[in-house]
C-alpha cells in the first residue's frame, strides 16, 4: 500500500485509482463530518458561489451554506462553523456547501478515485475505512488559498503514522515522509495540545479574530464521530 501526501489542493493532479482523503481541519472537513453525523442525508460540495446558487435553484428544498474569508456568504442559510450544524438545524435537510478551500479540494479528486473526508473529529473512522478499501492512499490537504497549512498537514501526518503502525505493507512517498516533521517528534497529541497548535496557525488566528475561537476547540477534539463522508457522484453521503 503506497501512501502519498499532497500539501495543497491546487498543487498537482491526483493520480487515478486511489483512496483520497481530503482534509480541511479549519473548517470544511470538520463541518461536513458534523453535518452528516447530525442527520443531513447529503451534501453537494461546490467550488464557487455561482455553482452553489445554481445547485440550490435546481434542487429546490435545500440549505445553502458556505463562507468566503471565513465569513458566512451574504444571503446564505449557514456559514462554515461546525457549531451551526446542530441536529435541530439540519436533520433531514440536503445541503449545498461552498468554502474557500475544502470544497475546492474535493473537486480535485477526480472521478476515478474514492474520495473520503477526514479530520480530527472522525480520525479513527476514516483511517479504518481507508485501510478496508485496500487501495493506495493519497492525503489531499486543502491548504489555505493555495498555500501550505500546518493544521491539515499535521492531521495527515498523524494518520500516516497510525497507518504505518497498523500495516506492515505501507510504503511512504517522499512527501509522506516529509509530512512527519509536522509531528515535532511526538507520537500522539491530547485534545488540548491539538487545540493549542491550531490556535497558533495563521488560519487559526484569523478565525479567532473573526470570533470563531470555539470552532477551534471543536475541530481539535479527536474522534467525536464514527462517520466518514464519501463522495458518491456529485454529493457526499455516509
Amino acid at each position: 500500500m503506497k501512501i502519498d501526501v499532497i500539501y495543497t489542493a491546487g498543487e498537482e493532479t491526483v493520480r487515478p485509482n486511489q483512496t483520497v482523503i481530503v482534509i480541511d481541519v479549519l473548517r470544511a472537513s470538520t463541518t461536513m463530518v458534523t453535518a452528516l453525523a447530525n442527520g443531513s442525508p447529503a451534501i453537494y460540495a461546490e467550488e464557487s458561489v455561482e455553482a452553489a446558487l445554481k445547485r440550490a435553484e435546481a434542487e429546490g428544498d435545500i440549505l445553502l451554506c458556505g463562507e468566503r474569508q471565513g465569513r458566512k456568504i451574504e444571503s446564505f442559510d449557514l456559514g462554515n462553523s461546525p457549531l451551526e450544524y446542530s441536529a435541530e438545524s439540519i436533520r433531514g435537510r440536503v445541503l449545498v456547501l461552498t468554502t474557500s478551500n475544502g470544497t475546492r479540494a474535493l473537486k480535485r479528486v477526480g472521478q476515478r478515485n474514492t474520495a473520503l473526508v477526514g479530520s480530527f473529529i472522525n480520525f479513527n473512522a476514516v483511517l479504518n475505512r481507508a485501510l478496508q478499501l485496500k487501495q493506495n492512499i493519497t492525503f489531499l490537504c486543502a491548504g489555505d488559498e493555495g498555500k501550505f497549512s500546518y493544521e491539515d498537514t499535521l492531521c495527515a501526518a498523524l494518520m500516516v503514522q497510525h497507518m504505518e503502525q497498523r500495516s506492515d505493507s505501507v510504503s511512504l512517498s517522499d512527501a509522506a515522509r516529509h509530512a512527519g516533521k509536522a509531528l515535532q517528534g511526538k507520537a500522539r497529541f491530547s485534545n488540548d495540545e491539538l487545540e493549542a497548535l491550531l490556535r497558533q496557525t495563521p488560519h487559526g488566528q484569523h478565525l479567532i479574530r473573526l470570533g470563531f475561537a470555539e470552532d477551534i476547540t471543536y475541530c481539535a477534539k479527536m474522534n467525536r464521530f464514527d462517520v466518514v463522508p464519501v463522495l458518491k457522484g456529485d454529493k457526499l453521503v455516509i
